[in-house]
């Protein structure tokens, strides 16, 4: 497939959901801009553990998660954060990257943007660009942002 990594805009969205409700101010709702490996052999999406942390992510629940060596392990999965990636957005869960693993970008919220990989050209394409509420599109998918 290649490699492709895209830069992805991660809220906190509880911190969202407190804003809208006059709860804090815009400049204490947390964000990071993350470069992301896609990954569409993973399920959902990792952050590394420290990002968890900056973004005050909550543990939801722990789950037993399976490698790609076949192992598996008891992880947590936190969350939810917001994603915004080429003018499209969705809510998505998050488990920790393992030590020295990226951060990853996987197949539940790549779906949720409606999204995915053009392995040819190594870059994210919408996945249907005719849908009544996306923008514009150049020959091939690519997106005009308006």
């Amino acid at each position: 497939m290649g490699r492709v990594v895209v830069d992805v805009e991660i809220t906190n969205n509880d911190d969202e959901a407190n804003l809208r409700s006059g709860f804090i101010k815009p400049d204490k709702v947390r964000r990071a801009v993350v470069p992301m490996l896609v990954d569409t052999g993973a399920t959902t999406m990792t952050l590394p553990e420290e990002l968890i942390k900056k973004l005050g992510l909550t543990v939801i629940k722990e789950v037993t998660s399976r490698f790609a060596n076949g192992q598996s392990s008891i992880r947590k999965i936190y969350g939810a954060v917001h994603l915004s990636i080429m003018g499209r957005d969705t809510v998505s869960y998050t488990l920790a990257s393992p030590p020295g693993v990226p951060a990853l970008l996987g197949q539940i919220p790549l779906e949720g943007l409606d999204l995915m990989v053009d392995s040819k050209r190594q870059k994210l394409v919408p996945g249907h660009p005719e849908s009544p509420d996306m923008q514009m599109y150049e020959e091939y998918g690519t997106y005009i942002p308006s």
